[in-house]
């Protein structure tokens, strides 16, 4: 893959350091193999990356989501944001394929964690907001942080289009966690489906396929011919 197919101006990018990832954006385009990032700051302080040093980057681009090591080569501190100059020295790796169309809308849920053993159910429960969601999982806002693999039970309300439909305990597995740039923001969770129904996923299929046709008409789509009826 090339990185200048995968990386865009604004992108959110993950640099992983020691226990935590810092999030940043893509600033600048130098040329196929280099480009610019903003000062990652995090809990209020400013990240201090040092110079020569590689770091893992992980983002989620056209492709699914990527990871690659790159070497910090120099700082500019003359632009109003200080920027890091980055050349990337690995192949990009594909963690994880986008093997389904995804849907962005914004949609209610309620999430649970799993203890040690699916049975053991924590019962702090909060509610959240989608960003997007495909037949294989989703991506959601949380004020709570999350490690890769920890086990989670949704309950997803699909509550727009003319769908009036509640999927309960959905098994999810997180795949990413994405950092908040700015103090306030929420996180950024992806989870994978675990162990879906073939009746939920065909639910999930089907309004997925309406959403579609919502975006594409402008919602104007008539209440008695609504696909998947």
């Amino acid at each position: 893959m090339d990185i200048q197919k995968c990386i865009k101006l604004g992108d959110r990018i993950q640099i992983a350091g020691k226990g935590c990832h810092y999030a940043t954006i893509v600033e600048r385009l130098e040329n196929e193999s280099e480009f610019y990032l903003s000062t990652p700051w995090f809990e209020q302080k400013k990240v201090e990356l040092v110079k020569d040093e590689v770091y893992t980057f992980r983002m989620v681009c056209q492709y699914g989501v990527i990871s690659f090591r790159g070497r910090v080569i120099d700082f500019d501190e003359n632009d109003t944001i200080p920027l890091i100059k980055i050349q990337v020295v690995s192949e990009l790796e594909r963690l994880q394929r986008r093997n389904s169309f995804r849907v962005k809308v914004m949609l209610d849920l309620q999430v649970r964690e799993v203890g040690g053993q699916e049975e053991q159910e924590n019962v702090c429960e909060y509610h959240a907001k989608t960003l997007n969601i495909s037949e294989h999982g989703i991506h959601f806002l949380s004020d709570r942080k999350y490690h890769q693999d920890d086990l989670l039970l949704i309950t997803l309300h699909l509550e727009k289009f003319d769908y009036h439909m509640t999927l309960k305990d959905l098994k999810a597995k997180v795949v990413r966690c994405e950092y908040p740039l700015l103090e306030g923001e929420q996180y950024k969770i992806g989870v994978s489906f675990e162990g879906l129904s073939g009746r939920d996923r065909i639910t999930l299929a089907r309004f997925i396929i309406r959403s579609q046709i919502r975006s594409q008409d402008g919602g104007h789509r008539s209440r008695k011919r609504g696909y998947g009826d």
